[in-house]
């Protein structure tokens, strides 16, 4: 008998499936899909074998038990195909739209099925050389011819959307199949279909299907790939979760025993699952409320006390993973919040609700419109005019920084620019205005115009720069710019190191000559000590001091002072938020050298800037 091939491919199976179903794996539906394919696998090659049993010995068996066993080996080819799509079909659809797809083949299949144990069948036997053919196998071979052209065009249509890997694991394993066939077309004798579909569900489970590429073998839980893979079902078929996110400054040297022990002392068993992230992160998720709330009280009391295996545990609860949207954001909540407190969460601990969500999906896309409009060149830079009281004229400006939407609208600093300085992107969006802000500079019209300088701001972050001197007298000699034509404003930091390093790069600026001022002056906890400390020439007095002038008698002794004081130190001064002409008289009154404010004009655009100061100096 001709069954050598199949008796191989048969142990290969069964050592596969056992192998398979003896690891830990997450219930995904990709792996329930891979496992029935390796069941019916196995029944394949059992029908197989026992077909070429039955051929053998047809003379001492029924013909109807031997066109039975026959029958039901080609069926099951037609059932392996049809698995081979919705196991291909199961990475670009989700899992409710793969259903209906599923349900739909499957009666496909069942006509198929039936249409082969109804039409007659024929057997060939000659020695080792056995095979069946007729309409019943006619209508097997045409069911399989179109199942792998559905394979090849879901393949290459799909390409993009199928994971590299998968696609090429799939691709050997059809090419094998194929080859097989051909070859047990034009050699009867060898029969390898069979051996070919074990080995292609080897190659599978070896490149993609091994639950070992999914644990973490130190510690014996999930790990970020499988975290991966777990939220990408979660959110394609919508089901509510669970999860704790929890951060271990130390991991106790039982490292084989941890995760044994974080599951006695939380009293959960079943239904949870672990997964470690990089560094001292963790993930325990559950998809039943209780498990959650048992789990949540465990961190809190872990929070409180001095643990022997948990030492200085940070954990914080999601109330529901599908609120955030993609699994893209799930790991970003849990730092979001980490961050924002500063890596301290209170030993009551802390549930990130719904609404808590919502503020972090802001700040997130926020992020991602700072980024695209870097990327799109959609920052613009806006003029705010400044009134010289000395000379009656409008002889410097504010650049101020917007990004335009891509449907036209404007955000305005107060919505964006905390977000890029919590995330860093400040430093680019900083550059961006300075370049625009020297373009402008160097067009020459500001200069016909009698505006003398322009004034940028500089962020606290681009003050931690050592090599911020360079980089912007890099960008004034790209375009030409005369040093005195800028004037950088500087807000107060309390932070020693980056005091160090601005009075270094203000020193490199200066000799250059260019100018500071100090910004915000009067907002905070702005103290004298940074008058005195820093170089400036300029202070700039914050709105809400102007406006305190207007409103408060301490406040009018205060402003006056600062003008005094800084005009004894040869400084000039600057009153933002000036709206009406009875307050800039005023401060015109006082000895404010500058004024700045919507009396004026707002910030503008460029031309408009050039426009309004034309008039008005003209």
């Amino acid at each position: 008998m001709n069954i050598e091939c199949q008796c191989c491919g048969l142990v290969l199976s069964i050592l596969l499936l056992v192998l398979y179903s003896g690891r830990k794996q997450l219930g995904l539906y990709g792996e329930k899909i891979f496992k029935k394919m390796l069941v019916v696998t196995i029944i394949l090659l059992v029908l197989d074998i026992a077909s070429i049993v039955a051929i053998t010995h047809q003379a001492t068996l029924p013909h109807l038990l031997v066109l039975g066993i026959c029958k039901s080996y080609i069926a099951f080819l037609v059932v392996e195909c049809i698995l081979a799509v919705l196991y291909l079909l199961h990475d670009v659809t989700d899992e409710k739209k793969h259903w209906k797809i599923t349900k739909v083949l499957l009666s496909v299949v069942a006509v198929e099925c039936l249409a082969i144990l109804i039409a007659p069948l024929h057997i060939f036997s000659d020695g080792r050389i056995v095979y069946t053919y007729g309409p019943g196998a006619i209508v097997a071979y045409t069911s399989c011819g179109i199942d792998f052209i559905a394979i090849l065009i879901i393949a290459i249509s799909e390409r993009k959307r199928i994971p590299k890997l998968r696609w090429s694991a799939f691709m050997i394993w059809l090419f094998l199949w194929v080859v097989a066939a051909v070859w047990q077309f034009i050699d009867a004798e060898k029969l390898l279909v069979g051996f070919a579909t074990s080995l292609g569900m080897m190659i599978l489970y070896a490149a993609l299907e091994n639950p070992e590429v999914n644990l973490n073998r130190e510690l014996g839980c999930f790990n970020g790939y499988a975290l991966e893979a777990y939220l990408k079902q979660q959110f394609g078929i919508k089901r509510k979760f669970f999860a704790i996110h929890f951060s271990l400054d130390e991991i106790p040297p039982e490292t084989s025993e941890y995760i044994f022990r974080l599951m006695h002392r939380s009293n959960v068993r079943d239904g949870v699952w672990f997964f470690k992230l990089l560094g001292p992160d963790f993930i325990m998720i559950s998809e039943d409320r209780r498990r959650y709330n048992r789990l949540m009280r465990w961190i809190k009391n872990e929070q409180k006390r001095e643990s022997v295996y948990f030492k200085n545990i940070q954990g914080i609860g999601l109330e529901n993973g599908l609120d955030v949207g993609s699994p893209a954001k799930f790991t970003k909540v849990f730092k979001y919040f980490f961050n924002k407190y500063n890596g301290q969460i209170p030993d009551s601990g802390m549930e990130i609700s719904k609404e808590m969500v919502e503020d972090f999906l802001l700040h997130e896309n926020m992020q991602e419109e700072i980024a695209l409009a870097l990327a799109e060149d959609r920052v613009e830079v806006y003029f705010q005019p400044i009134y010289s009281v000395l000379s009656n004229k409008f002889e410097s400006a504010e650049a101020l920084v917007r990004i335009r939407k891509a449907d036209g609208s404007l955000i305005y600093p107060s919505e964006f620019i905390p977000v890029a300085e919590e995330s860093g992107s400040i430093l680019a969006l900083g550059e961006q205005v300075f370049i625009k802000t020297c373009q402008f500079i160097a067009s020459g019209k500001m200069q016909k115009a009698g505006v003398k300088y322009v004034e940028v701001n500089l962020s606290v972050l681009q003050c931690e720069q050592v090599d911020l001197a360079n980089r912007l007298c890099a960008i004034m000699c790209e375009y030409k710019v005369p040093t005195s034509a800028i004037n950088l404003e500087i807000t107060e930091t309390a932070t020693l190191s980056v005091k160090k390093n601005l009075l270094s790069n203000m020193g490199s600026l200066m000799e250059m000559g260019c100018t500071f001022s100090l910004d915000d002056f009067g907002k905070g906890e702005s103290n004298l000590m940074y008058i005195v400390e820093m170089p400036v020439s300029i202070v700039k007095m914050d709105l809400d001091l102007t406006k305190a002038f207007f409103n408060m008698d301490r406040a009018k002794h205060v402003v006056r002072t600062v003008v005094r004081m800084a005009h004894e130190m040869g400084l000039h001064v600057v009153s933002e938020g000036v709206e009406t002409a009875e307050e800039f008289a005023a401060l015109r009154e006082i000895g404010v050298d500058y004024i700045q404010g919507y009396l004026f004009s707002k910030a503008v655009p460029a031309d408009e800037f050039l426009k309004f100061i034309e008039e008005k100096n003209g």
